[in-house]
């Protein structure tokens, strides 16, 4: 069993204006004293307006400056609030990954689902959401700390394909644990393949059922984990305060203890607060007797064995050595993995709190400290646990991605280049193609078209990603190698020749893998939906123009560009009411819309159907010229 210190910024008003500078450099001072006491981690919890519970700011921040001051000490990261209206999750997990590398992979991450209407409210969370969010948020943080690169979402509005910087030490992640209030949370967190951190204060034999619970599941079918490991611990908190003797004990820490819990249960509970008036300090004596917090019951007995909870109030271990020893020996025989002690820094006298915590570290934790190893611990080649992995959620394929400088490189107010369309309108008209592949229109260099975009309407900023080749040999490997080098070519520098120099290299299995797939596509519809502005903006056309693009087993992905006078879009998905559907394969598409196919030749062929207004279609070409 590991003993922790779960640290918090207590600082009830009056606030001083020094007042938070200085507990932020005790908490520090008080780390460092307790990787000298024998404590295994601190955990610095993330709290938001919590006015007078919390006053440390980003737990990253001062667990960092923890990092430096320390060599063997655990930081223990949270519990963090995982939902992304309160930190991206890649932002998250560079947090992550660059403390654990400051530390030299020292970082365990706790999880939370936010529950507090005082966090809720301002950051825009909806409760009934959180859940949901929390395991997305885990997963998406666990897989950009583990995977290299991160491969991206399958779901359009997910992370795309990217490389986390700084890097964890610790592979595949650090350990990660999910904040547990109630039996249902601990299930959760077990069937999620996460540690049960439990926040609820629990008595030695409601804490077996609990790890109980928690192992049970954990080795089941039903375990799916988030994370590209387990974390297969119960850790339990407890406030703390320790004297030579119980009756100083409880005189000089039960009212700090009871009104951290107050002030927490304030917050987070049933508290009616007004922000920056609330007085949370001054109401507690007037409130204690009646929110679980009278110190008559305890008071009464100071010599027995303690409990958490005495006479419907609230004791945990407070009391002299011995006494301590003996309650946290029955956590520890209830199969806890962890005690997160709670001591109550910031309204104790600096120097009572350090005399309980070295009577802690030089008798306490000592007596504690010959563990037998634990039977039921997750191990590596646990097939339980190896099971439970191969259950976890597939993962994308690898993917070829290029990105670009900007996401949107042609401006609203510049002139879009040619999409290459016009070969449409000739085949139905009869007339000539207009324009070969990589031209631009007259003078479209004098309008910046050239640093902005190609010449076949393709933008030179956003994304193109490719599924990587799971076969193939290597020739295969050497021509999509190249097929993506051009694209890059084509996209970041305008040019032309490299596009063409794509459609002539790749076949048509390679393309549909490269620049045929969904994210390369969304740039040449994106493409087209600007090259139709002037023409919609002048009433020459408006409506919606459908591309139903046919693979090889028969599917249909179609494609949608509306022109309005007031916007022009690329979307997925049909048409409302279709001007004209143009019907062909997605490399034939790219081809017809780099020249290297005639559409008359492609309508002759069966390789291109049109369906609608085919006088619009004669017009194509002049419209996408604009």
């Amino acid at each position: 069993m590991r003993f922790a210190l779960l640290l918090e910024a207590l600082h009830p008003r009056p606030w001083a204006p020094t007042g938070d500078g200085r507990r932020l450099r005790d908490l520090v001072d008080l780390a460092v004293d307790a990787e000298q006491l024998g404590f295994a981690r601190v955990w610095l919890p993330e709290r938001h307006f919590h006015e007078e519970l919390h006053h440390a700011g980003p737990p990253e921040a001062l667990l960092g400056a923890i990092a430096t001051r320390t060599r063997r000490l655990g930081l223990g990261l949270g519990p963090l609030l995982a939902h992304p209206h309160v930190q991206h999750p890649a932002r998250l997990a560079a947090s992550v990954a660059a403390l654990d590398a400051l530390s030299g992979g020292r970082v365990a991450v706790a999880f939370a689902e936010p529950s507090s209407a005082i966090e809720l409210q301002p950051l825009r969370i909806a409760r009934s959401t959180t859940r949901a969010a929390a395991d997305r948020t885990i997963a998406q943080v666990a897989r950009l700390l583990a995977e290299e690169p991160f491969t991206g979402e399958d779901d359009p509005e997910g992370l795309p394909v990217r490389q986390l910087v700084p890097r964890p030490l610790q592979r595949p992640h650090p350990p990660l644990w999910r904040a547990c209030d109630r039996p249902d949370d601990v299930r959760v967190a077990a069937e999620s393949g996460l540690g049960a951190l439990v926040r609820t204060l629990l008595e030695p034999d409601e804490a077996a059922e609990w790890v109980a619970e928690h192992r049970a599941v954990l080795r089941s079918g039903r375990c799916v984990p988030l994370g590209a490991a387990i974390e297969g611990g119960l850790a339990v908190t407890l406030p703390v305060h320790v004297a030579e003797d119980p009756a100083t004990a409880l005189a000089e820490g039960l009212d700090a203890i009871h009104l951290h819990r107050h002030l927490l249960d304030h917050h987070t509970r049933f508290g009616a607060h007004r922000p920056g008036r609330t007085r949370v300090a001054e109401q507690f004596e007037r409130r204690r007797a009646g929110v679980g917090y009278d110190p008559a019951p305890i008071l009464a007995d100071p010599d027995g064995p303690l409990a958490v909870r005495v006479g419907g109030s609230i004791r945990g271990a407070v009391g002299d050595p011995d006494q301590v020893i003996e309650l946290l020996a029955r956590y520890r025989d209830a199969g806890v993995e962890e005690i997160l002690l709670v001591p109550p820094v910031g309204l104790l006298d600096r120097d009572l709190l350090r005399r309980s915590l070295e009577l802690l570290g030089r008798i306490v934790l000592p007596e504690l400290d010959e563990d037998e190893d634990d039977e039921d611990a997750v191990v590596a080649d646990d097939p339980e646990i190896s099971a439970a992995l191969a259950r976890r959620r597939p993962i994308p394929v690898e993917r070829e991605t290029i990105v670009l400088p900007r996401e949107d490189g042609v401006d609203d107010d510049v002139p879009a280049p040619p999409i290459g369309l016009g070969t449409v309108s000739g085949a139905v008209s009869g007339d000539a193609p207009v324009g070969r592949a990589g031209e631009s229109p007259a003078g479209a260099a004098d309008h910046g078209v050239a640093s902005h975009g190609s010449g076949n309407g393709i933008p030179a900023g956003g994304e193109v990603v490719a599924a990587a080749s799971n076969g193939g040999g290597v020739s295969e490997a050497i021509a999509r190698r190249g097929a993506i080098d051009a694209l890059r070519a084509v996209l970041a520098r305008g040019s032309g020749a490299a596009f063409g120099a794509l459609l002539d290299r790749g076949g048509p299995s390679l393309l549909r893998r490269t620049v045929a797939s969904d994210p390369a596509l969304t740039v040449v519809f994106r493409g087209m939906a600007r090259a139709l502005r002037p023409a919609a903006r002048a009433g020459a056309f408006k409506g919606e123009l459908q591309f139903d693009l046919v693979e090889a087993d028969g599917r249909v992905r179609a494609w949608t560009v509306e022109a309005t006078p007031l916007r022009s879009v690329a979307r997925r998905g049909a048409a409302r009411e279709p001007s004209l559907t143009l019907r062909l394969a997605p490399d034939d598409l790219l081809r017809l819309a780099g020249g290297r196919i005639d559409a008359g030749s492609a309508l002759l062929a069966g390789r291109l159907d049109l369906e609608g207004d085919l006088a619009l279609a004669v017009r194509l070409g002049d419209l996408f010229r604009g």
